[in-house]
């Protein structure tokens, strides 16, 4: 006898809560953004800062993109926190492929002496409350970073490095999205900016904030120009490359409304849909250019309050 609650045949399985939060991320891009976020505090600390991404990775993975960056983001704080001398590195390696997933290692490694780095306050801090107090460390800083790992799907460890030193480890398994597959919906009428996602790296430090975000305009300005230039040239290939670039870069700072652009003309170049591009990429353009004004037009403050 068929439960309740089981499926009907031909009835589509329903996504899991945690699987609907996923949306499509490049990867590298989401840490080379966290990771530039935490650069002034390393450097602040007197600490190499360095970064190495690996290329078998696949262009797209369906991640968590808010709780998976401010986690990273905490994590690395409180390396940078506990860590005296050496360098830290934020290292990503493909541990293997099951068939339509990834298993992926982000490692937050110290290079040093042993005594110097934060092993000992990293294995604490992942403890148990009660076991956190003892070694000083705020019980809200487990319970914070427990639930943001539970979000993004992650385990963590903290091991031994391979030479001096020690490693955090973040271990997920993500879900490619293969070229040709759909988005998840997004409402048609988007945001220029998700204050949530700059508030996540920045707080409320809106001078970051607008350096980081005119940072972001240029590299997208000089991508665009790149991609009209593909377009001319009848270089589909690479005109859907960077369109795939602004889109995850632009999900990354919570460019919505530029990332759903970018993403619809990214579709119709891996689709061959000569017809619909030119209004797409008009669209694009139209995307960027308010993005660009709503920055302009925010001197003082956010471009969206909360």
């Amino acid at each position: 006898m068929r439960s309740a609650t089981s499926t009907l045949p031909g009835q589509p399985r329903r996504a899991s809560p945690q699987r609907q939060s996923m949306i499509a991320t490049c990867l590298p891009q989401l840490l080379a953004t966290v990771h530039e976020a935490c650069r002034p505090a390393a450097e602040q600390h007197g600490l190499a800062w360095q970064l190495d991404t690996d290329a078998a990775l696949a262009p797209a993975l369906l991640l968590h993109p808010l709780a998976l960056p401010q986690l990273l983001q905490q994590l690395l704080a409180a390396t940078i926190r506990y860590t005296r001398s050496g360098g830290i590195l934020l290292r990503t390696q493909l541990l293997a492929q099951q068939q339509l997933f990834q298993i992926i290692a982000i490692e937050i490694m110290h290079a040093g002496r042993p005594d110097d780095g934060p092993a000992a306050a990293l294995a604490a801090l992942l403890q148990q409350p009660d076991r956190a107090c003892k070694a000083a460390q705020p019980p809200a800083g487990w319970h914070s970073i427990r639930r943001l790992a539970r979000l993004s799907a992650a385990r963590l460890q903290v091991a031994p490095g391979s030479e001096a030193g020690c490693q955090l480890i973040v271990q997920l398994r993500a879900e490619v999205v293969e070229a040709g597959q759909p988005d998840h919906a997004v409402p048609a009428s988007l945001p220029v900016l998700d204050p949530r996602v700059l508030r996540m790296l920045y707080q409320d430090d809106w001078p970051q904030q607008r350096a980081l975000l005119q940072a972001f305009l240029r590299d997208k300005q000089a991508d665009l120009h790149a991609l009209l230039q593909a377009w001319h040239s009848g270089d589909l290939q690479a005109l859907g490359l960077l369109a795939h670039r602004i889109k995850g870069a632009s999900r990354n700072v919570g460019a919505c409304a530029l990332a759903q652009a970018a993403a619809q003309v990214e579709q119709a170049a891996r689709g061959q849909l000569h017809a619909g591009l030119p209004g797409l990429l008009r669209a694009l353009e139209q995307a960027l250019q308010s993005f660009a004004s709503a920055l302009q037009e925010a001197p003082d403050g956010p471009l969206i309050d909360a």
